[in-house]
């Protein structure tokens, strides 16, 4: 017969693998061990550092709110080397490398940012996750939060901490603020279903604190959902300098705006108009930290100024780019770049007679064009199964799956349904590259 475990973390080593449903329904385990179990798993992926220790606690909502440790270790990095890099044996005031995390939350943010700052505040209204917070670090070899220092209150009560607490003692502002603001109430959905993101929907009040937090720190740093739109970001912020897309493994994961306290050399010059922002799409890799796939950086202004591409029936390769890119809207510019013609004005499919990998999209040879007809499509594929993409046409993949009575999908094969240069549908059967 099996021994129980005694203490919560035997269980969560002994049952890591185990199905937590199958646990409940025995009965033998306390719900907290359970709930510990589901969020130990879910975090080996997200977290694998935190997930190692079976001393680590979790809180769920917490967990799932957090950025996973590839993107926050990258949002480290690029404060400290990219943004504004700094030589750090020429810095004689350490004041200049304090910075503040307003939405602390799980820490995950604040921990990899403790790798590159001097000091860090972890800014949480919850008293109970952020003590979780100061356990898990203990957890995390982090002894005593050497350069992490906790605040409980919200993002203003933190600045009116900082002002009274160093500001008049004559110290230097902070160098940067992170927000990570999250929606007040449920997801919204817009009218086809989809989940919207709105700056003014969420809390910390961001657009209305802007001049209050560039009291205290030049730089401010504002993760969003991948909901946003770009362009709408970069007008609402106004003050933004850089803009950052971020996926990993091609999996669109949030949107980054870095901005920089308005002054007269920076506003003279147009350094914040929307159009004139460098945006960078970037992909990481999910294996390795800070190692990008790719970088494809443009401006608005770019894309607006780039020709229509050329317009084309299907060639041999089709280029389907990645979410990222399709998030960023560098439609004509990511033409333009890689010399590529487009299937039509609304259909983001690209074409050439040439193989062009190493590009941020996902590269298929055309097996075969066959118009939006059932009868052609099931000669064809004879009942072999395939996967189904729709571009540009009214049909959801549901519903062409249905049309074409296609019975089975998945397979080597992809399909394209999409509308063609002459404004009529047809189908692309595909093979990966």
């Amino acid at each position: 017969m099996q021994n129980i475990p005694q203490n919560l973390p035997d269980f969560l080593i002994e049952y890591i693998n185990k199905d937590v449903t199958q646990l409940a329904l025995t009965q033998k385990f306390p719900l907290e061990w359970l709930q510990q179990l589901s969020a130990r798993q879910k975090a080996i992926e997200k977290l694998p550092t935190w997930a190692k220790n079976p001393h680590i606690k979790y809180q769920k909502l917490a967990l799932e709110q957090c950025s996973s440790e590839i993107t926050a270790s990258y949002k480290a990095f690029l404060l400290q080397n990219c943004i504004f890099p700094r030589n750090k044996a020429n810095e004689t005031n350490q004041n200049s490398e304090k910075m503040a995390d307003l939405t602390g939350g799980f820490g995950v943010d604040t921990y990899f940012f403790a790798q590159y700052f001097d000091k860090v505040f972890h800014v949480e209204m919850q008293t109970e996750l952020q003590s979780i917070v100061k356990e898990n670090f203990e957890q995390l070899g982090i002894k005593n939060n050497k350069n992490i220092d906790f605040f409980e209150g919200k993002d203003t009560d933190f600045l009116d901490f900082f002002q009274k607490n160093y500001l008049k003692n004559s110290e230097k502002m902070l160098y940067c603020l992170y927000l990570d603001p999250h929606r007040r109430e449920g997801n919204q959905k817009s009218n086809t279903g989809q989940k919207v993101f709105k700056l003014e929907d969420c809390q910390p009040n961001i657009l209305g604190n802007l001049e209050e937090y560039f009291k205290v720190s030049e730089i401010i740093l504002v993760k969003v959902a991948p909901f946003l739109d770009i362009l709408q970001g970069l007008k609402l912020l106004k003050y933004v300098f850089q803009c950052y897309i971020v996926s990993v493994d091609k999996e669109l994961k949030e949107i980054l705006y870095f901005l920089k306290k308005p002054n007269k050399e920076n506003t003279e010059n147009n350094g914040f108009l929307p159009e004139n922002v460098p945006i960078f799409v970037v992909d990481l890799d999910k294996n390795e930290l800070l190692k990008e796939n790719f970088v494809f950086q443009f401006t608005i202004s770019e894309e607006n100024q780039t020709k229509i591409p050329n317009f084309s029936l299907p060639k041999k390769y089709l280029y389907e780019p990645h979410a990222c890119m399709m998030k960023a809207g560098a439609f004509k510019a990511f033409a333009e770049r890689y010399n590529l013609e487009k299937l039509h004005q609304n259909t983001h499919l690209y074409t050439s007679d040439f193989l062009l990998l190493g590009i941020p999209a996902k590269v298929f040879e055309v097996i075969e064009t066959l118009p939006y007809q059932k009868k052609a499509v099931q000669d064809f594929l004879q009942g072999e199964k395939v996967e189904i993409t729709v571009r540009n046409l009214k049909e959801n993949p549901q519903e062409v799956q249905k049309k074409l009575g296609i019975v089975k999908t998945g397979g080597k094969k992809q399909l394209f349904a999409c509308t063609n240069l002459h404004n009529k549908p047809q189908i692309l059967v595909c093979e990966r590259v």
